[in-house]
């Protein structure tokens, strides 16, 4: 009963991410100032990203395991049409998506705090500015997944620990 309201839970709010996610993009280019220029990419990075973090979601149908002091996420492969060999790069992802979303909350209020001291340098309209502030995220996510892949694999000290 329980997996049921929560694999729809999941997939109603991944279909609302969608639609919100896309309204947001289209009033990112659409409607926002010429002056927002980076501020503006990286609202949009956000965006698709979180996109394709309900796109993730939807899909590897993670539930998360809590026990005395610690949770994990695993995915329960007899509720997913998708063989393991797929489920786990995905999960990898999912995780390595979190990393993706926490750094990209530092990115907007650094981006802030750099606008309200009026550093002109760190909020340039080089484009080699914007690469330096999307790539923030990408990379503190891509050692998020890279750093769970190496130390919570699965084994037989993990379904020890999980059962």
């Amino acid at each position: 009963m329980w997996s049921q309201i929560l694999r729809c839970t999941q997939q109603t709010l991944g279909t609302v991410a969608f639609f919100t996610n896309f309204l947001l993009i289209w009033l990112i280019m659409m409607k926002s100032p010429k002056a927002m220029y980076t501020y503006k990419h990286i609202m949009v990075f956000t965006s698709v990203f979180e996109i394709f973090y309900a796109w993730i979601d939807m899909f590897v149908a993670p539930e998360l395991i809590t026990k005395r002091t610690y949770w994990i996420a695993e995915t329960d492969t007899t509720k997913t049409w998708l063989p393991l060999s797929i489920v786990y790069p995905l999960l990898l992802a999912w995780g390595g998506s979190f990393g993706i979303a926490l750094a990209s909350f530092i990115v907007h209020f650094m981006f802030r705090y750099f606008t309200i001291i009026g550093n002109k340098f760190l909020l340039s309209q080089k484009n080699f500015m914007v690469y330096i502030w999307l790539s923030i995220p990408v990379i503190c996510g891509f050692f998020y997944a890279l750093l769970t892949h190496i130390f919570l694999q699965q084994n037989e000290i993990m379904d020890t620990l999980i059962w």
